[in-house]
């Protein structure tokens, strides 16, 4: 019984330590929503006033060492007109940028629009 609760105790502390050093770059102005917006525009000509809401949302996180993670985020564009952009991304962050590498932007939806 003592065992378990020390692995257990272990297991939480390690989960609350991690958690606090996995950057945040899921915001709509983080890195990977900026490029594909940057993207958006120029494969598609759609500006920053066609887009009605963005969506961030970190899919995986990969720790490559004690400072870098490589993540992966959905990122959904809707525009005014209703049409819908989807893509995800893959870029490498750190705790103070989430800027440590490129974008590589996936386009996996691209909708003409409501119907």
């Amino acid at each position: 019984m003592k065992l378990f609760l020390l692995c257990a105790t272990f297991l939480t502390y390690s989960c609350f330590v991690n958690a606090d050093n996995i950057p945040d770059c899921s915001g709509a102005e983080r890195w990977p929503s900026a490029m594909v917006q940057v993207n958006l525009k120029n494969e598609f000509g759609i500006t920053l006033s066609d887009i009605e809401k963005i969506d961030v949302e970190r899919i995986a996180n990969q720790p490559l060492d004690e400072e870098v993670h490589r993540q992966v985020h959905e990122v959904t564009l809707t525009l005014n007109d209703n049409r819908v952009f989807k893509a995800i991304t893959l870029h490498d962050a750190s705790a103070e940028e989430c800027s440590m590498s490129g974008v590589k932007i996936y386009w996996v939806q691209k909708e003409s629009g409501a119907m």
